[in-house]
């Protein structure tokens, strides 16, 4: 009789069991088929990013750079270039190396549009001014790895006014490195004194 009054919950509990078994397949199945929104390229650089957080020898890195040029400028997963990578790992060494190997030190991917180098993120929540190597520098206050890169003779290739004037206005930089930042700003005023150029004539 008790075995009887039990059958019933017994089925029950059967059915919501396969219930729950079919719902949890089907959530599997649409997290394996659906893609990614976060869609991250294959890191052909991986071993550059690697080199440099490992702290490796500067040789070998300059040797990957040399044969791999098209390697200095990609971004990949983590969001950040080799030259703004060496800037947070503190390797003023590299970012002088990837200087002379023709980084841009004003490259933001979350500012630059899609590319097959770039990861595409539709949700990223950017909550510093951006994610380039001389932003990196003015908010960790190194201000001697910053004025490497506003200094450097290639900087009037790639430095501008508007993108010194956004770093500067976050407010989240160290006095020494937005004091940089306006000076080299009030060059940029001065044709003949922008970065990449002697201070003062012959």
């Amino acid at each position: 009789m008790a075995k009887q009054r039990l059958l019933p919950f017994v089925l029950v509990a059967g059915v919501l069991l396969c219930i729950g078994l079919l719902l949890t397949g089907g959530v599997l199945v649409v997290l394996w088929t659906t893609p990614p929104r976060y869609v991250v390229p294959p890191r052909a650089n991986g071993a550059l990013y690697g080199a440099i957080a490992d702290y490796r020898a500067i040789d070998r890195i300059e040797a990957m750079v040399s044969e791999h040029p098209e390697w200095v400028n990609m971004c990949t997963g983590s969001a950040m270039t080799p030259i703004a990578s060496a800037v947070q790992s503190r390797r003023p060494d590299v970012v002088a190396l990837l200087l002379d190997h023709g980084a841009d030190p004003t490259i933001d991917p979350a500012r630059t549009e899609p590319g097959p180098d770039l990861p595409v993120n539709d949700d990223v929540i950017v909550i510093s001014p951006d994610f380039s190597a001389l932003a990196t520098a003015a908010f960790q206050g190194d201000v001697e790895v910053l004025r490497m890169m506003l200094e450097h003779e290639g900087a009037a290739q790639w430095l501008d006014a508007e993108h010194l004037q956004r770093i500067l206005d976050s407010g989240i930089n160290p006095e020494s490195t937005s004091a940089l930042l306006r000076e080299t700003l009030d060059r940029l005023s001065d044709p003949e004194h922008r970065p990449g150029t002697p201070e003062d004539g012959p």
